[in-house]
């Protein structure tokens, strides 16, 4: 208990840091608030390195990332014993050499070694006291209460503490993870990806051993040219797509530091390292999903979106109180999967445009949700954040058609979805516009027809030559922006957005 007691300020000070990075703005206070946050993480394993990873990760803070990479790992002396004990062997029976600086990573390190045959490999030995260390970390977060809006809308605070701790034990489990790792090595499909070759005979309850695989930060192919930042993004969606849709076990922690890039005879790779975190989805819930994206994209049969979300685990009593919205809310959120042209995550302004919809009843929508969907919420986040710092822009929904190939998605249109309680049936799904049309004519003759994606709407004032948008705002005051307005809060649903006429010029605007 004492042991866990002296823990609580270190939390208390990093849960601080975490509160004002969210809340400082750019420039020189999100420097400080960098800086404070980096400063409470010093020295930190287990949940403050996480932490650390995920915000070094969404924030691009050099403090943050500098401090990760600099955390002093243990001497290599602590760790023989473990591996000794582990192998019930000396480690110089199957090792000929271990390299003596290792990696620190959240819950073990890493060295490179060499077997008797040459082979370079990389061992993964847990922390001897990390157990404790988690052990009380979870404690505390057990003694956290359910107030603010974890009580006034019903936050399953129990259920997070649960997912939480099932991750850990999961995570700490090595002889599992090498399990799951080379699993997911034979049945992932993707151009590009390289996951590490497991040695299983030498793998324990706290030891890994895989085939070293070497590659450059991923923060290298920032400068690479577009067409290699463009496989590395690429291999990265059809990875993420395969594992979700076909496969039901994720990755589940995405941050850069388990990913590396490097360029050889066979194109560009990306390397996938560290599979402790991952996320099993039953195939009733992940084919929800697909069956959700289909029908928004109107290529299978129209459904309501909350047998969609019924389907996927969320609470139907909690998504009943904003249940009207529903339809749009999944445009919005699922618009990288609806558009046929290339999906921009900087351009996207998700939490604007979600905060705009519902305003404070957002919160029923986040706790209706499943307590792993806050895992499966933080892949996605991990991936727009890899996306946006390669500057690298795709049309996701190719890549998905090509990363599960048609049987899953015949699967996912031939799902039979949950009935809604009496008193929820609304109007069915329809499908999202992917373009954006604007025409301009002079009597018959048409002198403007822009087709751009249909998320271009936000920017459609500046799409009109100025001199016709001064006369349209002068004979229909307002016009242009309440379309734009309206086309957000719909979704970017199919629709007519304004037509004007003056004399022999027309202006035609329209979502298809």
């Amino acid at each position: 208990m004492f042991a866990r007691l002296r823990r609580l300020p270190h939390l208390l000070r990093l849960a601080w840091g975490v509160r004002r990075l969210r809340r400082a703005a750019q420039g020189p206070e999100k420097a400080l608030a960098q800086a404070a946050l980096a400063r409470a993480l010093g020295g930190g394993r287990g949940m403050a390195m996480k932490i650390g990873q995920v915000y070094a990760d969404r924030s691009g803070a050099s403090a943050l990332d500098e401090l990760l990479h600099g955390i002093e790992p243990l001497p290599l002396t602590t760790l023989l014993p473990l591996i000794e004990q582990a192998l019930d062997a000396p480690p110089e029976r199957h090792f000929a050499q271990i390299e003596p600086h290792g990696i620190a990573a959240s819950l073990g390190q890493v060295h490179r070694a060499t077997l008797h045959n040459g082979s370079a490999v990389a061992i993964k030995v847990r922390y001897p006291d990390i157990q404790a260390i988690l052990d009380g970390e979870l404690a505390l977060a057990g003694l956290i209460p359910g107030v603010g809006p974890a009580k006034r809308w019903g936050f399953d605070l129990e259920g997070y503490r649960q997912s939480l701790r099932d991750n850990f034990e999961r995570e700490l489990d090595y002889l599992s993870e090498a399990r799951r790792q080379q699993w997911l090595r034979e049945q992932l499909c993707v151009p590009g990806l390289v996951i590490p070759e497991v040695l299983l005979p030498l793998c324990r309850d706290g030891l890994l051993v895989q085939r070293w695989e070497a590659g450059e930060p991923l923060r290298s192919a920032e400068s690479w040219p577009l067409g290699e930042r463009l496989q590395v993004a690429r291999t990265l969606l059809q990875t993420l797509f395969q594992s979700l849709f076909t496969l039901g076990e994720l990755h589940g922690d995405p941050h850069a530091g388990n990913l590396r890039v490097r360029r050889g005879a066979a194109g560009v790779e990306t390397l996938l390292y560290d599979f402790g975190c991952t996320l099993s989805l039953a195939r009733e819930r992940r084919l929800g999903l697909l069956r959700l994206i289909l029908a928004l994209r109107g290529e299978a049969e129209p459904i309501e979106p909350l047998q969609g979300l019924i389907a996927i685990g969320f609470d139907v009593e909690k998504l009943a109180h904003v249940a009207a919205e529903m339809p749009a809310l999944m445009r919005l959120l699922l618009r990288p999967f609806l558009l046929n042209a290339p999906f921009d995550p900087a351009g996207w302004g998700l939490s604007a445009a979600f905060e705009a919809q519902l305003g404070v009843r957002r919160w029923w929508f986040r706790s209706a949700g499943p307590a792993d969907v806050v895992l499966l919420l933080r892949i996605f986040q991990g991936l727009f954040n890899h996306l946006e710092r390669l500057d690298a822009k795709l049309p996701w929904w190719p890549l998905l058609v090509q990363a599960v190939g048609e049987e899953t998605l015949a699967e996912a249109r031939a799902l039979v979805l949950p009935t809604l309680p009496d008193g929820l049936s609304l109007s069915p799904t329809q499908p999202a516009a992917t373009r954006l049309r604007v025409q301009l004519y002079e009597g018959e003759r048409l002198k403007v027809d822009l087709e751009l994606p249909a998320d271009a709407t936000a920017e459609l004032e500046s799409l009109i030559p100025e001199e016709t948008l001064a006369q349209i705002n002068a004979q229909q005051p307002g016009v242009v922006a309440e379309a734009c307005a309206r086309a957000q809060a719909s979704g970017l649903v199919a629709q007519g957005l304004f037509a004007w006429e003056e004399g022999a010029r027309q202006v035609r605007v329209w979502l298809e």
